[in-house]
């Protein structure tokens, strides 16, 4: 089974949608959460990676 947000899970729920419905939606939204994580961390290397780069550069 793939990861769910459960609060998103029972929000939906409590909304009156249908059980397969809100576990999909649920998923959705964790799967998405999960991708930006991962370019959130990318983009905070690449930057880290950057500054070294000039570091070193305008060091010597």
């Amino acid at each position: 089974m793939a990861m769910m947000l459960s609060k998103t899970y029972a929000a939906f729920k409590s909304a009156g949608v249908s059980d397969e419905e809100a576990r999909e939606a649920a998923e959705e939204i964790a799967k998405f959460e999960n991708r930006l994580t991962r370019i959130e961390v990318m983009v905070g290397i690449s930057l880290a990676v950057s500054i070294a780069i000039l570091a070193k550069l305008f060091s010597t």
